[in-house]
């Protein structure tokens, strides 16, 4: 399968892109908020930070449980590794 930005592993995943553009409209929308302020605005950007804070918290919750699986793994490969060399 060719690669391509979707399915190459290395590279950005769809959830990346996603997380970084919540993260970019996000900013802009607060610097914006911060250089006109208006009661209008500030009600704004509090309803729209619940949900990027929980996109945002999913996106690196999940990046943390991968990152702790894959040691487990590892750490159980390890044994079993040192295992069949000592035996």
């Amino acid at each position: 399968m060719k690669k391509t930005l979707w399915s190459n592993p290395e590279g950005f995943s769809i959830v990346d892109i996603l997380a970084l553009s919540f993260a970019v409209v996000f900013l802009i929308s607060a610097i914006y908020i911060m250089v006109v302020p208006a009661m209008e605005q500030i009600e704004v950007l509090r309803v729209l930070s619940q949900p990027v804070m929980v996109i945002l918290g999913g996106y690196f919750g999940d990046q943390i449980v991968r990152g702790y699986q894959q040691s487990k793994i590892e750490e159980k490969e390890k044994v079993v590794t040192d295992f069949r060399d000592s035996v």
